[in-house]
Order: C-alpha cells, then sequence, then structure tokens
C-alpha cells in the first residue's frame, strides 16, 4: 500500500515506521531538522510495544510529484491544518483515502470540507509517543492502539480494508460504527489531562493528590460529558468516574502533549480542546466555566 504521512511527529513518525517496517511504501512529510535529520541517519525508533529500530525512509517538505498516496494519514497538529491541506491538495486522485488521527473534533469536517469526492476516515489513537530530538521518535507502552470509523458513512468498506492491513502490520487496531463517540470519549480525557496539566505547570500526579486541582479536574470532564449529552451523544453515564479512575491509575507516568509544547514555547491546541467545548458549549446553552477558563488563559500563549 501507498502511503503519505502528512506530520512526521510521534503519532505519525511511530505508526508510520511500523508500515514502513511492514512492507508499505511509506513516504513521510516533515520539515526543518527533523526532516534533515531523518533524511542523514534514518528514523530511529525507541519502541516498549514495537521494539528499537532505525529505517531508511524517504523523508520530504512536500509530495513527491511522481507519488500518488493511496492513503494518506493526516496527523499534523490541529493548528498546522491549513498548510498541511495546501501540502496535500495538489496530490489526491479521487480514490485517495484520508485517515485523520488528530486530537480533538472536527478534523473529518474540516477535510470533507475541502476534499467532498475523498473518502475521509477518522481515527483516534491512544499512544504515548513523541519526538525526542530531531529525527528519533520514543513511544513509551500503554494502550497504542487505534480506532477507525467513517462518521460520513457507517458502512463504508475502507474502513474494513484499513482494519485488516494495520492488524497485518501489528497495530492495535479497531473499528466503531460511531466514531464520533470515540472522538468525544478521548476529547473528555485530553481536556482534563493537557488542560490541568497546562495551566498548573503540573504533573497530572500532582494535580490529582491535591483537592482542589483534584476537583477542577473533575468539573472539566463533567462539563465536557453535559455539553456531549446536548449534541445528542450517547457517552457511557459513568464516564466521569471512569476517566477520572483512568487518569489516577497513569497519573505518574502519563505525559500532556500539549504541555510539552507549552514548555517549548510553540503553539499549542487548546482551541481544539478545552476551546471546542466552551464553543460548543455556548451553541447548545451548556455553561463550561472551567474549559472557558483554560482557553480563555492559554489562548495567550498562541497569541
Amino acid at each position: 500500500m501507498k502511503v503519505l504521512i502528512m506530520g512526521s511527529g510521534g503519532v505519525g513518525g511511530y505508526y508510520g515506521s511500523v508500515l514502513f517496517k511492514n512492507g508499505h511504501d511509506v513516504k513521510f512529510i516533515a520539515r526543518g531538522e527533523h526532516l534533515k535529520n531523518i533524511n542523514s541517519n534514518g528514523l530511529i525508533v525507541e519502541s516498549v510495544t514495537s521494539g528499537n529500530y532505525t529505517i531508511s525512509v524517504d523523508a520530504f517538505s512536500k509530495v513527491p510529484t511522481d507519488f500518488h498516496p493511496e492513503v494518506i494519514f493526516f496527523t499534523v497538529k490541529a493548528y498546522d491544518n491549513h498548510q498541511a491541506i495546501r501540502t496535500i491538495s495538489q496530490y489526491l486522485s479521487e480514490e485517495t483515502t484520508l485517515v485523520t488521527l488528530q486530537n480533538g473534533v472536527g478534523s473529518a469536517d474540516l477535510l470533507r470540507q475541502k476534499f467532498p469526492l475523498n473518502n475521509i476516515i477518522t481515527g483516534v489513537t491512544y499512544v504515548d509517543s513523541f519526538v525526542s530530538h530531531p529525527g528519533h521518535i520514543i513511544e513509551q507502552g500503554g494502550p497504542c492502539n487505534i480506532i477507525l470509523g467513517n462518521q460520513f458513512d457507517p458502512e463504508d468498506k475502507t474502513v474494513s480494508l484499513l482494519h485488516k492491513i494495520l492488524t497485518q502490520s501489528k497495530i492495535n487496531i479497531s473499528v466503531s460504527p460511531n466514531i464520533q463517540i470515540e472522538v468525544w470519549n478521548k476529547l473528555i480525557y485530553i481536556c482534563a489531562l493537557s488542560g490541568m496539566m497546562c495551566i498548573t505547570r503540573s504533573s497530572m500526579d500532582s494535580i490529582l493528590n491535591h483537592h482542589e486541582t483534584f476537583e477542577m479536574t473533575r468539573e472539566i470532564i463533567q462539563e465536557v460529558y453535559n455539553v456531549s449529552n446536548a449534541m445528542n451523544l450517547d457517552l457511557e453515564k459513568n464516564i466521569v468516574n471512569s476517566t477520572m479512575n483512568q487518569l489516577k491509575k497513569n497519573s505518574r507516568n502519563i505525559q500532556s502533549s500539549m504541555q510539552t509544547d507549552l514548555f517549548k514555547g510553540k503553539k499549542i491546541e487548546v482551541d481544539y480542546l478545552n476551546g471546542a467545548v466552551f464553543k460548543f458549549g455556548k451553541k447548545y446553552g451548556i455553561k463550561t466555566p472551567i474549559n472557558e477558563y483554560i482557553f480563555r488563559s492559554l489562548s495567550l500563549h498562541n497569541a
């Protein structure tokens, strides 16, 4: 399968390397020192799940004119969406499938708006991977899985084909008949994790071991759940408790990529996480004061 990885960071770089290692024709889009080091030294991967390896791959700043991908994994940070869309737009045929593996909500809708003739598949991934330094990706273990679905066509047979291909490449993959629920399940988790770690500049372990910040974390989750109810999404009724339990279970080892970006002075995705909850809350008449506070406070970082 011909695969283009649009965004070769922790998520795209890791999954792309696994597909490459299992015999697929994978091209990587990267930039800066990351691009330079991949082409000079190969893509170095240290992975609890897949082992340690270095692969000699083709990485580019733009899509090669002679490469016609069957599948594009869209894994850039949400704030880079428009630039990434320009990068891939000239190289799509109507047969190209786009799979978005982004955090937050709205990615599939944006791709559908820009590429109405293409098959758009939404993916939700739980993977603790990051670029430790240019050309070097670390995956630290944990669930390390992808959930796929087509919100526009739940009967889409391409989802089953991708499930087969990714399974053969030893990627933990499942299919959801209602992928929007999976998107919001992760949104609840990420809004609490990234929102709290960024606003407090603290570890999740410290946050959950202090009464006031513990309760604030719980309030974030409750607000997201309230908005999902107003949107008639059928999330589990116990999701507030189960998400808190999941955060507590992982609190000593978990890291927020948004906090990492914050500390490095990079842009952060708060607009697409807590900011999205605030905006949907306004639309549906649901108050979200904690998510609004986090969004408004952290928006200064991107100004």
